[in-house]
């Protein structure tokens, strides 16, 4: 995957990276921008997807994006993270998501440690993937050996919703998919599926 070009935008005195991928990377809500210039001040996004999440079809964006730190911040040693932003009330909230998925198929400690070089850190040119889709209706998310509803939200309501799915893997067809639940609206693992660890 080659990057073509990047801009850099301009919030107060802080700058944050937008790297579109393959044309992946959406225009995003300016309030959004700000607040991820805030929390991850020089980021680089590499991903964006949107999604209306859940029975309440809360606006919500999955960002894919490389932090700019001293030090490597992760024990595997890699600068990539994945954050959920949810709106509620017109308010931006950033809720990043755990690295680590386990299911009764299989566990993966750090998911995105796939998709960093080992020597830098960074990403590399393999291709991370978010989806909002629903599971079972997708070509590729649903299946019945390897895949299981986690139990946050009834499989019979995720069956309807839409989802923010994350690849797991650049070799596997390994798929996370989140939601959001209750009244502060944090993403919970709604289903999660393994072929392969």
């Amino acid at each position: 995957m080659s990057i073509r070009f990047v801009s850099v935008l301009f919030l107060g005195s802080l700058a944050l990276f937008i790297c579109p991928a393959r044309g992946n990377a959406e225009s995003l809500d300016p309030a959004l921008l700000k607040k991820i210039s805030k929390e991850y001040p020089g980021s680089k996004i590499i991903l964006t997807k949107s999604c209306l999440l859940g029975g309440s079809k809360t606006p919500a964006v999955g960002l894919f994006f490389e932090r700019k730190e001293k030090n490597r911040p992760d024990k595997r040693g890699h600068y990539l993270a994945v954050t959920i932003a949810v709106q509620d009330k017109k308010e931006w909230s950033l809720q990043p998501i755990p690295t680590s998925v386990s299911t009764p198929a299989g566990f993966d400690g750090d998911f995105l440690y796939d998709y960093a070089d080992a020597k830098t850190g960074k990403y590399t040119a393999k291709n991370f993937e978010m989806r909002c889709t629903t599971p079972f209706k997708d070509a590729d998310i649903g299946n019945s050996d390897f895949g299981h509803y986690s139990g946050e939200i009834p499989a019979a309501e995720s069956q309807k919703i839409k989802h923010l799915c994350l690849t797991l893997s650049s070799v596997y067809n390994n798929w996370a998919c989140y939601s959001v639940k209750g009244k502060g609206l944090k993403p919970v693992l709604t289903y999660a599926q393994m072929t392969a660890d």
